[in-house]
């Protein structure tokens, strides 16, 4: 048996950018990521869209008060006091900036694809995959998939959505090896899926949609991605050895191609 509890999409690319980091907040214990402004309003985007239900449950509106005042200070402490664990601190512009980031879903008539009445949305899945003759405990939550149409949706918030800077953003920060590893488990567990889809919305003022599908080339291509990272991840906690693999060395790099353009 593998020595870990399960292998994560998050947990394979903290320790694809930096084992280091991965290790002193997955083993040692002594990192806490806290999240982002930027992230907490992607979950809120995630929350309202998908499972609205759970919105007031996870999130909740910081009253409007100034700090610098005794009567503020007091009202913002009263506040804090009073939340409950896990739960997101969000503002009224948070609030009316997720609601814009869904009507330009709404808008863009691509998405009435995914309106199936047979859709699984936000379940989170623990099942195992054979990985090198041995079976390996994955965890992950795919935004959507349809068991009935054969499709994967992943829902991500950007702050541009043009073609070419989501094809860079899905590369730097393992949007395909996600989608890849995503796929590989349900098609293990004999769910059909055979169109893998991001809807991708921009962060700005007056936010826009894109519904993008990568060819299933690039999906094979992450998935070999996806293996090797694995062997890595398993490698490093069988051996104990957390160290980035350029040190010692100096890497010889190229700019991409899409650098001269």
């Amino acid at each position: 048996m593998f020595p870990i509890e399960y292998v994560s999409h998050s947990r394979l690319e903290l320790f694809r950018k930096n084992p280091v980091v991965y290790r002193k907040t997955y083993i040692d214990k002594v990192v806490e990521r806290d999240a982002s402004p930027a992230m907490i309003l992607g979950s809120l985007v995630h929350a309202m869209l998908l499972e609205p239900e759970t919105v007031d449950q996870k999130f909740v509106v910081a009253p409007v008060c100034d700090r610098r005042t005794k009567a503020g200070k007091e009202t913002w402490d009263n506040f804090k006091a009073s939340l409950a664990e896990g739960v997101e601190v969000i503002t009224h512009d948070d609030v009316e900036q997720a609601n814009r980031m869904i009507a330009a879903i709404a808008e863009n008539s691509s998405s009435q694809y995914f309106n199936s009445p047979t859709i699984v949305k936000e379940k989170e899945i623990l099942t195992q995959i054979e990985f090198d003759g041995e079976p390996l405990p994955v965890k992950f939550i795919p935004d959507m998939y349809c068991p009935e149409k054969g499709f994967l949706v992943d829902l991500k918030t950007v702050s541009s959505y043009d073609p070419l800077d989501w094809a860079k953003d899905c590369v730097f920060n393992g949007y395909l090896r996600q989608m890849a590893l995503y796929r590989f488990c349900l098609r293990s567990m004999q769910i059909p899926i055979n169109d893998v889809y991001h809807i991708v919305v921009d962060k700005g003022e007056y936010p826009s949609c894109m519904i993008a599908q990568f060819d299933s080339s690039d999906i094979d291509r992450a998935e070999n991605q996806v293996f090797d990272g694995m062997r890595k991840f398993l490698n490093a906690h069988q051996t104990g050895v957390f160290v980035p693999e350029y040190y010692g060395v100096v890497p010889k790099i190229t700019a991409p191609a899409w650098s001269w353009r």
